[in-house]
């Protein structure tokens, strides 16, 4: 079972990278100046970071829905959410390694999994899409390190690679009537090297034995299993 704190914790790590990204708009005037600098800058987006899929985003955003704060979906808009779990044997390390946690509480050797995560730049022109991506990219090459503390009331950093595998570009409804509204989106597959702990505590709560009582339905009799039938630890 995957650690549900962790599982949120990694949740917040990914989106927080992705949290500071704007763009820019430049007066009208300006669009045949190639230098920024040069452009009169009428106004600074931060763009919007949900952890939500593709699709549900979209369908928001068409449907012009108001959040519980009042405000109407807007775009550009940046979304991502994990699709993927795998386990990697390459970072296995000793499992009955234990660490402190506290002064009484332990947690075993950490077991390795790789992440996916998927992150999807939402935006109505193309060129606002090329420019958060360009905020992006030049920080992947193709691996982001970074230290993070990943367990509560333990004062150390665990180190943390993040991936970039694969860009996708689509155009949702290029090939839809005239008048339907455009939709330009930029998928980005990121693999984050992950750790996963198991607390004492919570191999107390894991299941070793278990105890089956079944019914002959001929003889309608409960059946009670003997020692030799009980299923242990060891069994599963």
């Amino acid at each position: 079972m995957i650690n549900n704190k962790l599982h949120k914790k990694y949740i917040v790590i990914f989106g927080t990278i992705f949290n500071n990204i704007y763009v820019n708009k430049y007066s009208s005037e300006d669009m045949n100046i190639v230098d920024d600098n040069s452009k009169t800058l009428i106004k600074s987006i931060k763009v919007p970071i949900n952890y939500a899929k593709k699709d549900k985003l979209i369908l928001r955003y068409l449907r012009r829905e108001t959040s519980k704060k009042g405000v109407k979906m807007t775009l550009p808009r940046l979304s991502f959410n994990i699709v993927d779990y795998k386990y990697d044997s390459e970072r296995k390390l000793n499992k009955t390694n234990t660490i402190s946690i506290g002064t009484d509480k332990k947690a075993y050797t950490p077991v390795p999994y790789n992440l996916t995560f998927e992150l999807n730049i939402i935006t109505k022109k193309q060129s606002d899409n090329l420019k958060i991506l360009e905020q992006i990219i030049p920080h992947f090459s193709p691996h982001l390190k970074f230290s993070s503390l990943l367990l509560d009331d333990f004062n150390k950093s665990f180190d943390l690679s993040l991936s970039l595998n694969n860009i996708i570009m689509n155009d949702e409804n290029y090939d839809g009537k005239i008048d339907e509204e455009r939709i330009i989106t930029t998928t980005l597959y990121f693999n984050c090297k992950a750790w996963f702990f198991k607390t004492e505590e919570e191999l107390r709560k894991q299941i070793e034995t278990i105890y089956i009582n079944y019914l002959d339905l001929d003889s309608e009799e409960k059946y009670i299993p003997d020692e030799s039938e009980i299923l242990t630890g060891d069994d599963l």
